[in-house]
């Protein structure tokens, strides 16, 4: 235990919770470690526990059924200015703690959390505290110490803020090119670093591969370097963190990651095997990185480890999804030699449509999956009626029509396919809202909707179909223009005239 710790014999901490599991599973903890330990499972009993018996240190929660534990804060703080209490949660936002700082909060611990953070956490606060310069510290010694404590709890907020955002941007990020992107601007954001980069391991070919890059020139963004190699490579072979500060100089200067000296290198693990190498280095204010810089990036990457995790299970259960689907479609135009390649067609259509209006690659990736399955309704409607080579009947068209609903049902339960359900359902609505099955109209219907519909439109006419000839590609647009600000969007019409003109169409 440090200084502070072995100052005060056995220091006694109250642990207000009521998660009962916690609460004695931490108790049991620090109690072996020699902490003398109380609980209390609200705020009322823990003020009242205090009043009985004071304690060095409050470990409180701060969602709490019967007390808010801001408002249990502040009364303690009432009662005991000097009082470290530190709050807990597992739901951290930037304005609960600029909110839980200005009430006089010591420090923060975001759940779930492993014991040795919370007994570092105690003897940081314990170190920080006026108390632990005894009874006889003066006025000033007691406001220094009160100023440290604050400018502390400044930089916390400062990275609280960073996690927030990171868990905001892993939860955002749609695929492994973007997570691994976010994951170093935020290991830069918290460490304050001009020099960041993650290296993947590749066994197969004994190399760590810089994926992701923050302050580095084209060369280095895409280096290679032997598994063995370097500060990196004993990182991945010891599967520990290491720092320049813990090589005692013993390293030549600039021999660091990417020619650096000053640098923090750590270990990205998922399910114990090696997955990369996180550096950081070129601190801003020039400076060694600092044992807490090394704390929050050791969180970072094991959280983003567990997000890397999730999102390789996505991508393979999204894969196979993806591929059943498109089975599914190629079966249904497969009976039906005039509709062969319509979806791939549209498809393509659809996706130098988006890129001509300047869509975001999101959007893109969004169209790609649903100008695809756009038709995939038509597998709940007869073969008959998708087949009838005459004018169907009024209920014929009616069955029809009720393939965008059918092809919405069939990806329901697919929740990661939202954006994708809104442009298969309204793939028919009209400009003007004689269109269905919601009778949309104008801005209503979903752009990427509006874009598979002018190149469905498009597809459907140049073709040859089994109740008359294909217009071509002229003869389509010019029914296309014709229809503009009536059925379809006259700014996506504009723009499939620009893509047909210079033989964009992916035919």
């Amino acid at each position: 235990m440090t200084d502070a710790i072995g100052r005060l014999r056995a220091p006694r901490v109250l642990i207000v919770d009521d998660d009962g599991g916690l609460r004695d599973a931490l108790s049991v903890s620090l109690q072996t470690l020699g902490f003398q330990v109380r609980t209390a499972e609200d705020g009322e009993e823990g003020l009242a526990a205090l009043r009985a018996e004071p304690a060095d240190v409050v470990l409180m929660d701060i969602y709490m059924p019967r007390s808010n534990g801001i408002l249990v804060l502040r009364a303690l703080k009432a009662e005991d200015p000097c009082l470290p209490v530190v709050m807990m949660t597992g739901y951290p936002t930037v304005d609960m703690a600029v909110r839980a700082m200005k009430d006089g909060a010591s420090d923060f611990l975001i759940k779930p959390f492993q014991t040795d953070a919370v007994v570092q956490t105690i003897s940081r606060v314990l170190e920080r505290s006026p108390q632990s310069h005894g009874p006889d510290t003066g006025l000033a010694a007691r406001l220094a110490a009160m100023d440290r404590d604050n400018e502390a709890l400044r930089q916390r907020v400062r990275v609280l803020s960073a996690v927030h955002t990171l868990n905001d941007a892993l939860d955002s990020a749609r695929d492994t090119e973007e997570l691994l992107r976010r994951i170093v601007e935020t290991a830069a954001e918290l460490t304050s670093a001009r020099v960041c980069s993650l290296m993947l391991a590749d066994r197969e070919a004994g190399e760590l591969r810089v994926r992701a890059a923050l302050g580095l020139g084209a060369e280095a963004r895409s280096a290679r370097t032997a598994l063995d190699a370097g500060v990196p490579g004993r990182v991945a072979a010891e599967r520990r963190p290491i720092g320049s500060a813990d090589l005692n100089g013993s390293l030549a200067p600039g021999s660091g990651p990417h020619g650096t000296s000053s640098f923090l290198c750590l270990p990205m693990l998922i399910k114990e095997e090696l997955f990369g190498v996180l550096n950081v280095a070129a601190k801003d204010d020039g400076i060694e990185f600092t044992r807490e810089d090394r704390d929050w990036l050791v969180a970072l990457v094991r959280k983003a480890g567990e997000r890397l995790e999730q999102h390789a299970l996505y991508e393979s259960i999204y894969g196979t999804l993806v591929d059943t689907l498109k089975s599914l479609v190629n079966s249904l135009e497969a009976k039906d030699p005039y509709t062969r390649q319509h979806s791939q067609r549209v498809t393509n259509l659809s996706l130098q449509l988006a890129e001509e209006m300047g869509c975001t690659q999101t959007e893109r990736d969004v169209i790609g999956f649903a100008a695809f399955l756009h038709d995939i309704g038509k597998i709940g409607v007869s073969d008959a009626i998708l087949q009838k080579p005459g004018v169907l009947t009024p209920e014929e068209y009616a069955l029809i029509k009720a393939h965008p609903l059918i092809g919405a049902r069939i990806v329901e339960p697919l929740r990661m396919l939202r954006l994708e359900k809104g442009a298969i359902r309204h793939h028919h609505e009209r400009w003007d809202g004689s269109g269905y099955p919601d009778g949309l109209r104008g801005e209503q219907i979903p752009v990427l909707a509006r874009i598979v519909t002018v190149a469905d439109a498009y597809d459907a006419i140049a073709h040859d179909r089994p109740y008359r000839k294909g217009a071509g590609p002229e003869g389509a647009l010019r029914e296309l223009e014709r229809c503009a600000g009536v059925q379809f969007d006259q700014r996506v019409v504009q723009a499939i005239r620009r893509v047909v003109a210079e033989g964009r169409t992916g035919d």
